[in-house]
């Protein structure tokens, strides 16, 4: 009998793996995700070579990540980080099933993973724990343990915390924060809208299937929706794979515009 795998996720800073911590003091086994891709990136010649043929010398010190120099790289650079997890993701899964199988003795195993619905590795999973805290305990918790960071960078970080579920006929959405940064008014009715496209999306018009969408009233100007959770009806598309994309939407005059999206990495198939 295999083990009832759990995942745990949830933003940066949110407290998962304090969560993770208590579940391994009462007797069970975590795998930390993030703890182990950072083994592999440092140890696997295969995935260091692959790393420094994409992105040069400078982002390894000695045989070590330079943190550094891939935060700045990242930050700056969407199509980079896209770049990285593709290289490091897949290796990470398959030490991850590598270690389900060496303690398939086990009747719980446990998942610690910031990134379980975005590489779509929840799938594998029985259970999933979400893990929310307040966004400005995050930001206070991520300052003291990463003093590297500026503000603006953990902001952003939590900014672009989105992801979703799918488990059979339902679909949920999670976020941290939508912000009306304006100045000053409101803005008109928001829509929050998740869609599957042959390719991934990257702006301009969208050509895809909606699977789930819900409303959200204007928002006034320095005012913030915060620990999104929507759970609904998922209208699957045709059979076959498709990268996911949530999309942010604004009424505008007479129709709704997209004003910001996410597209999640790799594919899903449905």
């Amino acid at each position: 009998m295999n083990p009832y795998l759990i995942g745990i996720t949830g933003g940066i800073g949110s407290g998962k793996t304090t969560v993770s911590e208590i579940i391994s003091h009462l007797g069970y086994k975590v795998y930390n995700s993030d703890a182990r891709a950072h083994e592999i990136i440092n140890e696997n010649k295969l995935i260091k070579n692959k790393l420094t043929e994409s992105f040069g010398s400078d982002l390894y010190e000695g045989s070590t990540l330079n943190k550094d120099y891939v935060s700045k790289l990242i930050f700056n650079d969407e199509s980079a980080k896209l770049k990285i997890n593709s290289i490091v993701h897949p290796e990470v899964i398959n030490d991850f099933n590598n270690w389900v199988k060496e303690n398939h003795v086990e009747k719980v195993l446990f998942k610690e993973s910031a990134l379980l619905f975005e590489s779509s590795s929840y799938k594998g999973l029985d259970k999933v724990i979400y893990v929310y805290s307040d966004r400005k305990i995050r930001i206070e918790r991520v300052k003291k343990r990463d003093p590297h960071r500026s503000r603006n960078e953990i902001e952003k970080i939590i900014h672009g915390t989105w992801g979703y579920e799918i488990d059979g006929k339902y679909i949920t959405l999670y976020g941290d924060e939508i912000e009306n940064q304006n100045n000053s008014g409101r803005t008109g009715t928001l829509k929050v809208s998740i869609f599957a496209t042959n390719y991934p999306y990257s702006g301009g018009y969208l050509n895809g299937y909606l699977l789930f969408e819900y409303k959200l009233d204007p928002l006034y100007s320095g005012y913030v929706y915060s620990d999104i959770l929507e759970t609904g009806w998922c209208t699957y598309p045709p059979s076959g794979s498709y990268s996911l994309t949530i999309v942010l939407s604004e009424y505008q005059s007479y129709d709704y515009q997209i004003v910001d999206y996410i597209t999640m990495d790799g594919y899903t198939y449905f």
